[in-house]
């Protein structure tokens, strides 16, 4: 069962994060006083999932010590990361670059449309985190975030219960926006 669960939220961001364009890849200033994350988040530059938390900061939120990250690259301008504990409890970042703001806020509302479409109930907006936020609960677990020309989503796997997994995700959500500042 848990496998099942597993396999339907990377289904669900894989469909979801294939199906709209990158955004473009340069390198990072040198001079600029912002860290990494947050000057890519900035620029028109690809930032990696892995660069959003590490594993001593999930290790944290999940109070488990994780192994080192399994790391992913779908495509130019989308990544993976996933932190996972010896119970097989997960923590997954999954980001895409887009070309502009308004890019992202138009991708994270049709992905908001085709969730409900794919999984079959509504998603709950959630305030405070990015410039948009939804969170998919259910068998999914997901916290899907647009902030700047960034489109994030945190999964937290498995076995959770509703209120326990948006915490986790909040948690991490709340590093994350942090690292992007």
């Amino acid at each position: 069962m848990a496998a099942a669960r597993t396999w339907l939220a990377w289904c669900v961001m894989i469909a979801l994060g294939i199906a709209a364009g990158c955004g473009k890849s340069e390198q990072r200033s040198a001079n600029s006083n912002k860290p990494a994350a947050a000057q890519a988040a900035d620029e028109e530059e690809t930032l990696e999932a892995s660069e959003l938390i590490t594993a001593e900061e999930v290790s944290e939120v999940l109070g488990e010590t994780v192994g080192p990250p399994s790391i992913a690259h779908i495509g130019s301008g989308v990544s993976t990361c996933t932190y996972s504990t010896p119970s097989s409890r997960r923590i997954s970042v999954f980001l895409r670059t887009l070309a502009s703001r308004s890019e992202a806020g138009e991708f994270h509302s049709r992905a908001r449309g085709q969730t409900q479409q794919t999984v079959g109930f509504l998603p709950e907006d959630i305030d405070g985190i990015g410039d948009k936020a939804y969170w998919l609960g259910g068998q999914v677990n997901q916290l899907h975030i647009a902030q700047g020309r960034l489109w994030i989503i945190i999964t937290v796997t498995p076995d959770f219960t509703r209120e326990d997994a948006l915490t986790i995700a909040r948690k991490a959500a709340d590093i994350v926006m942090e690292r992007l500042q």
